[in-house]
Order: C-alpha cells, then structure tokens, then sequence
C-alpha cells in the first residue's frame, strides 16, 4: 500500500476539505475542475469517487501508475474486505457538482426566454441529473 500523500501527489489541483478527505481533478478523463473525492477509511483504505465521469476505480489508479492493491493495507486481501460506503463529504458533493447547478441556471433563463434547449443541451441534462443524484445518494440523501 501507498501512502494516502503518495496517491494525493499524483492528482491535479488537491485541495484538503476534512481531516481525511480532499478534492482532486480526476486523473482517467479531461477534469479541468476537481470532481472527485478523495478520503481514506477506517480500516486505512484509499477511497475515491469520481462524481463527474463516475470513472471506476481501475480506471483512475491506472491513470497514475497504480493498481487497485496499491490502495489497501497489505493485511486487507480481497476476501476480507468488507462493503465499504464511502462517507463523502455533503460539501464536496456539492462543490462537485456546482458546475452542473450553474449549468442549470442557463437553462433556466433559456426556458424562460422562450428560447428552445438544442439536442446537447438535452443530453447534458440528463448527465448533469445523473451527477447530482449520484451526489444525493452518496451523501445518504434521498432521490
């Protein structure tokens, strides 16, 4: 296992938001602003979770050189490891998704104008859904 400082210097724009949580740009896609959260749990495993790809956990140790293994203590195989939720931050969930709210506010005021929402538009709706339903569950909200 790495330690948590060693993933966090492989990531762009790391940014402390708790005692062991942070938000990075998300290394296995174009992420100009940081999407995914980063926390290590209780039992010492590196945590994170990408809320703007939802990018899966090979796909993000990959993109820094890691392996999955690298993430969690030698004496935690895969047999022992137990469900683990990860406790996101209700704060960086919603940093997280700040880009889609504002998106949203646009579309808002193009509703209001008359103005007709183009195909894009449509699909990066139902993206900018996704990503923030991801973030109310992951929070313990309700959808």
């Amino acid at each position: 296992m790495i330690p948590i400082e060693d993933f966090l210097s492989r990531l762009q724009k790391v940014r402390k938001t708790g005692a062991k949580s942070w938000m990075a740009c998300c290394p296995s896609h174009q992420d100009k602003n940081p999407s995914m959260t980063v926390s290590e749990g209780t039992d010492g495993r590196i945590l994170a979770h990408c809320f703007s790809q939802q990018c899966g956990i090979d796909d993000i140790t990959a993109a820094v050189g890691l392996e999955v293994k690298d993430l969690m203590p030698e004496n935690l195989g895969f047999h022992r490891m137990k469900p683990l939720r990860m406790g996101v931050n209700p704060r960086d969930a919603l940093f997280s998704v700040r880009d889609d709210m504002q998106s949203f506010l646009i579309w808002a005021k193009m509703v209001q104008r008359g103005e007709a929402l183009t195909g894009v538009d449509t699909l990066e709706i139902a993206r900018a859904i996704g990503r923030i339903q991801m973030a109310i569950e992951l929070t313990g909200g309700e959808q």
